[in-house]
């Protein structure tokens, strides 16, 4: 019997009829139409969310990072140097910790200081931070800028004043006044800030992270020289580029005593951990969609029980067992496709109007709401990985009905009542 042949009584088996096995067959249609939905929407979820960081991350920190065991006392000649040989800008800042305190209430914060006229690398008011409430780019000594996530959750307007507290500086007046040298802090470990902007990256864990303050007076507060600094950073036309970047650095003698730091290697632990994540959420997505393997694998064995006498007159009339197993697995093939095609349109559907399914949901439970910003990102491999993982899961869950009915003797088939 030619191969169509096979695939014409598979396709014949489908066919509605007055059974429940037939009912069940169809009905286990859903297992892999569920399965590749939810895959398909975890996927792209956990794709989508990390690459939205991602590029939050290149826009809101330096790319390259240019650390010394000893504060920079002239960081232009370096700056220059950058700018010569690899057309490179970068700015020097003093990165700190401070608390702020507000009335009675102090909260702990990253700092750092700028000077806004050497600020010519990844620019943290005018290019990355973008979106400046106030466009005046110049900052005095005490003027800071905020993020438009803390100032909202701290209540803080444009003109508040406000006074930081340097962690660094209590410690070092601590440690002079064992030592009796006490003098030689001529200023406070605290100073009052006028609030004078905000800046936004849309993304609230950068928003809320930093403050953004003159660099004398970080310095200050750090009890270093004014004109020094702690770092020098850079932003790169390529982000992607900064450990080849490196890597050229090490081998120039003018750099050779530094140490550097890409964005990659800061955020190394967040990009595991989103990758650990994605893979859990798909391993237990694909666990549910081999349970609904074996819902196929069941009904395919119903349907042979059903068919067991039409098994007999194919095997008698010189059908091979090899063919009889391909009937069999091309009926599961049949539904891995059209079960697979379903939960793909299925997918795209959910994904293309989650923010109306998310306000409706939102109805009955107000966090699924939040599903309405949820950025997503379609892998063209993770697509096919899923498409191809259920029609193969499909395919392998009739095989062992499939021998089970290519092993079936003739003789007790066509003898059977089924």
């Amino acid at each position: 019997m030619p191969l169509k042949g096979e695939f014409f009584l598979a396709c014949r088996y489908l066919k509605p009829q007055k059974s429940l096995i037939t009912l069940l067959t169809y009905i286990s249609l859903l297992g892999p139409v569920l399965g590749v939905t939810v895959l398909i929407v975890v996927t792209s979820i956990m794709n989508g969310m990390p690459s939205q960081l991602i590029e939050a991350v290149k826009n809101s920190t330096p790319h390259v990072v240019i650390e010394s065991k000893t504060p920079f006392a002239d960081a232009d000649e370096i700056m220059d140097h950058l700018k010569s040989k690899y057309d490179i800008l970068s700015s020097p800042v003093t990165p700190l910790k401070v608390f702020l305190q507000k009335d009675k209430n102090i909260h702990p914060f990253l700092a750092k200081g700028i000077y806004p006229f050497k600020d010519q690398s990844y620019s943290i008011l005018k290019n990355i931070f973008g979106q400046i409430v106030k466009k005046d780019y110049k900052l005095k000594p005490d003027e800071i800028i905020l993020g438009t996530s803390t100032a909202m959750n701290y209540n803080l307007q444009i003109g508040d004043v406000v006074t930081l507290h340097s962690p660094a500086k209590y410690k070092a007046m601590l440690k002079s006044q064992k030592s009796g040298s006490m003098k030689r802090f001529n200023v406070s470990s605290s100073k009052t800030f006028k609030i004078v902007g905000y800046y936004s990256v849309r993304q609230r864990r950068f928003d809320q992270s930093l403050i953004i303050m003159h660099q004398d007076t970080a310095n200050e507060l750090l009890s270093l020289d004014w004109g020094q600094a702690l770092n020098i950073e850079m932003k790169l036309q390529e982000p992607d580029a900064a450990p080849d970047i490196i890597t050229q650095f090490e081998g120039d003698p003018l750099l050779k005593n530094f140490e550097f730091t890409s964005w990659q290697d800061a955020y190394d632990g967040f990009y595991k951990r989103v990758k650990q994540e994605k893979l859990q959420m798909t391993f237990v997505s694909f666990l549910i969609m081999l349970a609904a393997g074996v819902a196929i694998g069941a009904c395919i064995f119903s349907l042979i029980i059903q068919k067991t006498k039409d098994i007999g007159i194919l095997k008698a009339t010189g059908v091979t067992p090899g063919s009889i197993i391909l009937i069999f697995m091309g009926q599961g093939f049949f539904i891995g496709i059209l079960g697979t095609g379903l939960g793909f349109i299925l997918g795209l559907t959910v994904l293309k109007y989650r923010a109306a399914i998310a306000s409706f949901l939102g109805r009955y439970y107000e966090g699924m709401s939040l599903l309405q910003q949820v950025p997503v990102l379609q892998d063209p491999t993770d697509i096919r990985l899923i498409l191809w993982g259920s029609v193969s899961i499909c395919l392998l869950s009739a095989l062992i009905p499939a021998i089970i009915a290519a092993s079936i003797n003739p003789v007790k088939a066509l003898q059977s009542g089924n």
